[in-house]
């Protein structure tokens, strides 16, 4: 989060610092007009940008217009998505978003680009503001970024990885704990089953020990009643085995 509002700072201050010099530049000189600024590395020279680069796709001014404006939304959503981690990246994308809306400024405003930078030794070289800087370095950085500080695929990868493994840590616990539960259950049903068992049985030898001491057989001297018991209980006995 902080570099996003360094970054944010730096883009505003930039703009800022642009708009501050176009309006300097066309209140002060003249169109055309050469100042010096630092010696023979920079100096000021006064000139309105129909165009690009070079006064490339002069007169197009809305065409210049919505392809900015479409680059500066893509940027915007780049970044509000937060589809960049590193912090060069990120700083890159805010230049290249301040100095975009520097020059979409005057295209919609003015209907050019007010240009006052200049190199003398260069005369070559199309002459620029601060806006142009902040969109070249951005783009120098954002290519730094993009080929020799890949991370984007890494990290998508490392973090499929960690959810993988979390998911499946997460399966192993929830069977671990299914088949222990389903273990407990089962111990306990066989348990219980055991205990039947155990009260069948119990019951049984009751019965069977109840039945043998009932059928001891008669006294000498016993009536027929009590010997027709006797013999009753003894054939239930075998009925029963």
């Amino acid at each position: 989060m902080f570099i996003y509002m360094v970054s944010f700072l730096a883009s505003a201050a930039m703009l800022g610092l642009d708009q501050w010099l176009k309006f300097w530049t066309d209140s002060h000189m003249t169109l055309g007009e050469t100042a010096p600024l630092f010696g023979s590395l920079l100096e000021l020279h006064y000139v309105r940008n129909y165009g690009v680069a070079w006064s490339l796709f002069s007169n197009m001014r809305w065409i210049l217009v919505g392809v900015t404006g479409f680059i500066i939304l893509a940027v915007a959503a780049v970044i509000m998505l937060r589809l960049i981690r590193r912090p060069i990246g990120i700083f890159a994308a805010f230049l290249i978003l301040g100095g975009g809306i520097g020059n979409l400024l005057d295209r919609i405003f003015l209907g050019y680009v007010i240009d006052m930078l200049r190199f003398p030794f260069w005369k070559s070289y199309p002459t620029f503001n601060i806006a142009d800087i902040c969109v070249v370095t951005g783009c120098i950085l954002w290519l730094i970024y993009a080929l020799f500080l890949p991370e984007r695929d890494s990290d998508k990868t490392r973090r499929n990885r960690r959810g993988a493994g979390s998911r499946a840590q997460s399966q192993s616990q929830s069977q671990a704990q299914s088949d222990a539960k389903n273990s407990a259950q089962t111990g306990s049903g066989d348990l219980n089953l055991n205990h039947n068992r155990a009260s069948d049985t119990g019951d049984n030898t009751g019965a069977e020990r109840e039945l043998n001491k009932n059928i001891n057989p008669p006294p000498r001297g016993a009536n027929d009643d009590w010997q027709e018991k006797w013999r009753k209980r003894q054939l239930e006995r075998q009925g029963k085995r």
